[in-house]
């Protein structure tokens, strides 16, 4: 019996372990370029009381991300959809961001399913060298998902930006996302980090994922499964 323990205990770690690889590193296609932004203007930024609200509740509910437990690849702070606060969700489920973005992808794109964790989620970077190293977004759906990202908050000296990478040529680009604008892109084929921030200085954005089809075959919710525990513990 422990024999059989061990066994299944090694195949869910060995498991674990390819799945984050995969999400790191993965690409569809490593000999070409997947460098596709669209830029989504007259973006309404929610008010001061609602941006304090946010900013609180990631600070009081959501994870703090230690690279020290993620092997390095992430440091700020993240709530998800059950830590952020329900009007912001009511406010960007209400202003039918899915239809503003199918018109500028073209083609027709749904959130996630109210089970879904991070169907609207939200990062602060406020601490010296907050980042998010270079990673591709996890898809376990059937077809495409596209990530909105919307900047609501920015200080001045803020230096915690978007930035992008061409896989066959190595070139890094910066996407400047003002306030009142987002960028929308395929998170499975755009190679994608966020620059270190500097002390003093603040960003928040909320993240939304936008699916063309959010049908799951059985691999699919097993691979979101492994995604969880992942995240649980290496707090990504």
């Amino acid at each position: 019996m422990k024999f059989i323990l061990l066994i299944i205990i090694s195949i869910i770690a060995i498991l674990l372990i390819v799945n984050y690889w995969a999400g790191k590193h993965f690409h569809p296609c490593e000999d070409c370029s997947s460098n596709k932004i669209y830029k989504v203007k007259n973006i309404v930024i929610p008010s001061g009381l609602l941006l304090e609200e946010l900013e609180n509740s990631i600070r009081e509910k959501g994870s703090v991300l230690d690279p020290k437990k993620n092997f390095g690849n992430a440091m700020g702070k993240k709530a998800n959809y059950n830590q952020i606060p329900q009007s912001i969700k009511d406010f960007y489920e209400n202003m039918k961001i899915e239809k503003i973005c199918s018109g500028v992808v073209g083609t027709n794109l749904n959130l996630a399913n109210e089970s879904e964790e991070y169907k609207i989620f939200a990062r602060l970077y406020e601490d010296d060298d907050d980042f998010l190293e270079w990673h591709y977004d996890n898809n376990f759906t059937v077809k495409k998902r596209y990530t909105l990202v919307i900047p609501v908050l920015i200080d001045d000296c803020n230096t915690s930006e978007f930035q992008i990478k061409d896989r066959k040529t190595q070139k890094e680009s910066t996407v400047h996302i003002s306030l009142g604008e987002g960028v929308i892109y395929n998170g499975s084929e755009v190679y994608h980090k966020i620059s270190k921030q500097t002390q003093g200085c603040k960003r928040m954005v909320i993240i939304i994922p936008m699916y063309e089809n959010y049908y799951m075959t059985p691999l699919g919710h097993m691979r979101k499964f492994m995604r969880g525990v992942v995240y649980q513990n290496l707090k990504l």
